[in-house]
């Protein structure tokens, strides 16, 4: 996990009012002191603590890394667990659509989407539809795999529907 600029700016910004809070509370009486140090305690716990854990704008995807390169695919998702395929192993390339298990206690029910990637074991990896875009998954896939259905994988992009589109098989390639 990084750190990045903006929670340093956030950092910034409390640690400047917790000094503003402390000298304040220096030169006045005791009970205004008393509420300017219970405000300063809710702002540093809220500065250092709550916004890295609480804040619902965090970007879950900054945490989940993907690596393309010649001869494979790495992902190390949000867990840290690494995930990676040899291109000459995939057998499957697939979309999916569907509806999150689990709501999102800020926006709700949501769908999940993914790319997959499947070899021949029906071993998985599943790449968020984010992090995939922000790599031009789509793109390198269909330098890679002659034969990827471009008119299926526009179709399962567009659609808001469920479901799962299978954008191409190693046997399909073998057969053209």
């Amino acid at each position: 996990m990084g750190y990045s600029l903006r929670q340093g700016l956030f950092d910034a910004a409390f640690v400047a009012l917790a000094l503003g809070f402390a000298l304040a509370a220096a030169h006045l009486a005791w009970p205004t002191a008393y509420f300017l140090i219970g405000a300063l305690a809710i702002a540093v716990i809220y500065g250092f603590v709550g916004y890295r854990y609480v804040d619902p704008t965090m970007d879950e995807l900054a945490k989940e890394k993907l690596t393309l390169t010649d001869q494979s695919l790495l992902l190390t998702d949000w867990l840290e667990r690494r995930h990676a395929m040899h291109w000459d192993q995939v057998g499957r390339i697939g979309f999916s659509r569907h509806e999150s298990p689990f709501p999102d206690p800020w926006i709700g029910d949501y769908m999940e989407e993914y790319w997959l990637l499947v070899d021949g074991a029906d071993n998985r990896i599943e790449i968020p539809r984010e992090l995939a875009a922000k790599h031009d998954l789509a793109e390198t896939l269909g330098r890679r795999f002659s034969g990827v259905d471009t008119e299926m994988t526009q179709q399962a992009l567009r659609t808001k529907a469920e479901g799962q589109w299978v954008l191409w098989r190693k046997q399909d390639r073998a057969a053209s």
